[in-house]
């Protein structure tokens, strides 16, 4: 599928596409927390972090505070069409909501 938006630009400043959204960065993160947590590897590997970091730039671009990132996040997931069981999910969702939490914050990076 191709990128709607070129890679030079920021999608969380130039607006909404279908991979910029928070529900669409939560599925991808979603699933490639499922995939790590099969593997038996840590979720702060390295495939995870670019999406919460694009999700964190996003929500701080669009003044969405951390608490409601958070909520939107885990609706997100328990919407999302993942083949997951609800108790792999929750396996694996405070691990995410920390790591985002954690990269909000960092820098002093909330909204002002």
């Amino acid at each position: 599928m191709p990128r709607k938006t070129p890679p030079s630009q920021n999608p969380a400043v130039d607006g909404p596409s279908s991979a910029t959204t928070v529900e669409a960065l939560a599925a991808r993160m979603l699933e490639r927390a499922l995939a790590l947590r099969g593997a038996g590897k840590p979720l702060s590997d390295t495939g995870i972090d670019g999406d919460i970091s694009a999700l964190c730039v996003l929500a701080r671009a669009r003044g969405l505070p951390a608490e409601k990132l958070v909520v939107e996040l885990k609706a997100a997931w328990f919407a999302s069409r993942s083949a997951a069981s609800l108790h792999d999910k929750n396996d694996v969702m405070p691990g995410l909501v920390s790591l985002c939490i954690r990269e909000y914050f960092r820098d002093g990076g909330a909204p002002k």
